[in-house]
């Protein structure tokens, strides 16, 4: 395949996800995330950098911010909010996660592409990132599944950056004079 048509392929893909996700869970998470005491972030490999992103511009919008595993990460509580990404919805560690989360009464969001895994029945509030070829169970991946998560999970956590800055009156010029000035 050359480079145009992949590229084409990528984009076109991108576009159908974005496409299937429901706007308005979009603007349940920013209002969940705003009224929280804390926000923690969890993902697991390539996803979880992501989440790391994520949670690098929640702590820029002065939110209270951990991601999960970090040592300086307290104990998530009644009143937090915890978001956990997976593309499979399966990962032990994210499961965990969440289980734990419910007993101690937090607000779970979880970000995912399948809409029938064990973490969609867990949590209260969940956004399936639909992917073509699990829409179609007999098409065959023309690109790597995880990546075509993770990039579509940045530009819909990008986009809830957005919404959040919005529903609190800044701009990203405001969000610009918050990134870190101090590089060790």
């Amino acid at each position: 395949m050359e480079y145009k048509e992949w590229i084409e392929l990528y984009r076109n893909e991108i576009m159908n996800s974005f496409e299937s996700i429901n706007v308005h869970d979009l603007d349940v998470i920013a209002e969940k995330i705003l009224h929280a005491k804390r926000v923690f972030l969890l993902g697991k490999g390539r996803t979880g950098l992501v989440v790391k992103m994520l949670a690098s511009r929640l702590t820029q919008l002065d939110l209270s911010t951990f991601v999960i595993g970090d040592p300086t990460t307290p104990a998530v509580e009644q009143g937090d909010v915890l978001i956990l990404a997976s593309g499979s919805g399966e990962t032990e560690g994210i499961l965990s996660a969440a289980k734990k989360a419910k007993e101690v009464k937090a607000s779970i969001i979880a970000v995912t592409h399948h809409s029938q895994s064990s973490l969609v029945r867990i949590v209260e509030n969940c956004v399936c990132i639909p992917l073509s070829f699990t829409q179609n169970a007999s098409s065959t991946p023309k690109v790597l599944v995880g990546t075509l998560f993770e990039q579509v999970l940045l530009i819909f956590f990008d986009n809830l950056v957005s919404r959040l800055l919005e529903k609190s009156g800044k701009d990203f010029i405001w969000l610009s004079g918050q990134h870190a000035n101090i590089i060790g």
